[in-house]
């Protein structure tokens, strides 16, 4: 069966997880984005040409499949058709996908076939407690770090009292030897916003994205008065330490300051050298306790190094080699920080866009200049903490390690 190992999600996909102002909102698109899938579809008939290789799968109308997603079937009584595949193309109550080996018949029987969203490979809840909004998550990948993925996300008491009404927002750590929520080893939380409590009249109310492989997530919700998307990051980044086993990189944002306030409504990680609220669970020593961490780019920000068009020939222009993850203090003109800024290695998945246009935003792309084939997904965020307009990052759609 074809290997998809990077999943892509939004709130504009059928049966997708809404992005409500309710307790639980972000564990139940973890858990739908993750573990479970969603969309779950009757097939009404599945068939195969074998000229082009595609198979025809025919729904209800108003399926809510697109084009470029991976989907997971079901139930059929030939396994060709069965397993993941990247849909070529979508109608009112059909899709296409590529079959990676031919079908011995051209139409597919079953007493259940299905369709549905697969979910991201490889990740399992090992706890929850949905009375409190809590969940723990793990990742079966042999590559991973022994650490575990908790969330909270109940009432802003459960974690802070000092939090303004207006935040919505969860409690997100790595922790080590985790056996409860109440016994584990240190961690170092961050908040990320799960819902677009100003946004909801606008009709942005399931605006947001997720991309994962079986060792990270990131996630993109729109919120504030700002209307951006921020950027929230989760998981084991690719390290150049032998034997490294903390590598694993967490940011957030500054609730205190509310969705509506000018500053730190949104993360700084993707305004280079920054790192404000972003750390990795250890430094490169292994000892206990957190390091700072920031993204190492061209030029200072994401999306933000030349005008869009490039004035020389119209193009668009992004960077194809990985951002770098640095561990150290902030900034880049103090020599004194300079003994204790090193490379730990590089950010999986992510492009730099050298310049920026909405009207790239959440479209994909697979012809670019030494990525032919690669499907290439774009998507527009505050790559700073009080970023008006929004950016345009980058995410590979292939494998990312």
């Amino acid at each position: 069966m074809a290997d998809y190992p990077v999943k892509w999600f939004c709130g504009d996909m059928g049966g997708s997880p809404g992005n409500p102002d309710e307790l639980g909102a972000l564990i139940e698109m973890m858990k739908a984005c993750l573990v479970t899938g969603f969309n779950i579809t009757p097939i009404g008939s599945m068939t195969y040409d074998a000229a082009s290789g595609e198979a025809t799968v025919t729904l209800a109308t108003g399926h809510g499949f697109m084009k470029w997603q991976i989907v997971e079937v079901s139930g059929a009584d030939q396994i060709q058709f069965n397993g993941q595949h990247r849909v070529t193309a979508i109608g009112s109550d059909w899709i296409k996908f590529v079959l990676e080996e031919a079908s011995p018949t051209a139409t597919a029987t079953g007493d259940l076939m299905e369709v549905k969203a697969a979910p991201a490979d490889n990740w399992k809840i090992v706890a929850e407690d949905a009375e409190s909004y809590q969940i723990a998550l793990k990742r079966a990948d042999p590559r991973s770090t022994d650490l575990t993925l908790v969330i909270k996300n109940g009432d802003r008491y459960q974690y802070e009292t000092n939090a303004d009404d207006r935040n919505r927002f969860a409690w997100v750590g790595w922790v080590s030897d985790f056996v409860d929520f109440d016994t584990h080893g240190p961690e170092t939380p961050r908040y990320w916003a799960y819902s677009d409590y100003y946004l909801k009249s606008s009709g942005s109310a399931r605006d947001w994205v997720i991309l994962a492989d079986s060792l990270m997530v990131f996630y993109m919700p729109r919120y504030g008065h700002r209307g951006q998307r921020g950027f929230f990051m989760g998981g084991d980044i690719e390290t150049v330490r032998p034997g490294d086993a903390y590598h694993c990189i967490n940011n957030g944002f500054n609730y205190s300051y509310g969705f509506d306030s000018n500053y730190n409504m949104y993360t700084n990680s993707l305004d280079f050298e920054n790192t404000y609220l972003c750390s990795l669970s250890r430094s490169y020593t292994q000892l206990p306790g957190d390091a700072p961490a920031a993204l190492i780019g061209m030029g200072y920000r994401m999306g933000d190094v030349i005008g869009y068009p490039n004035a020389a020939d119209n193009g668009l222009y992004v960077s194809t080699g990985k951002l770098l993850v640095r561990e150290g203090p902030s900034g880049n003109d103090d020599e004194d920080d300079r003994p204790y800024q090193l490379i730990r290695g590089y950010l999986p998945g992510v492009l730099q866009p050298l310049q920026t246009s909405e009207t790239y935003d959440q479209i994909i792309i697979d012809h670019l200049p030494n990525l032919d084939g690669v499907p290439v997904f774009f998507c527009m965020v505050a790559n700073y903490y009080s970023d008006d307009y929004g950016h345009l990052v980058a995410f590979r759609l292939d494998n990312w390690r």
